[in-house]
């Protein structure tokens, strides 16, 4: 697991916006943290930025909205409904993400 998802999981909630902000403004960041999140909520192991609904038999279409929405919740982003689509990896999700705001994912106000 990379530190940035431990990181996430352990914060405290005053802690968390700011954590979600560094974590997601760092695309290599972002990517490490995406793929341990993806691998904790699909039950998978050894997931990388490449892995995919079509390489991972657990990725449905039910796991893959889940991963949607507990990606927004959990990484503090938000995702354009045209874009949920054709996030076919997890290095989708990062550029889908980042793609919100140009260089960096834009943090849901809370």
């Amino acid at each position: 697991m990379s530190g940035a998802y431990e990181s996430l999981l352990a914060a405290a909630p005053e802690e968390r916006a700011a954590l979600q902000k560094r974590v997601t403004s760092d695309p290599a960041l972002f990517g490490e943290a995406m793929v341990d999140f993806a691998g904790r909520l699909l039950g998978v192991e050894g997931l990388d930025l490449s892995s995919s609904h079509g390489s991972v038999p657990q990725w449905d279409s039910v796991n893959h909205l889940r991963l949607v929405m507990e990606a927004e919740k959990f990484f503090g982003v938000e995702y354009r409904l045209e874009d949920i689509p054709g996030m076919r990896t997890l290095g989708d999700f990062v550029g889908a993400a980042n793609r919100v705001s140009g260089c960096q994912a834009r943090t849901k106000r809370v």
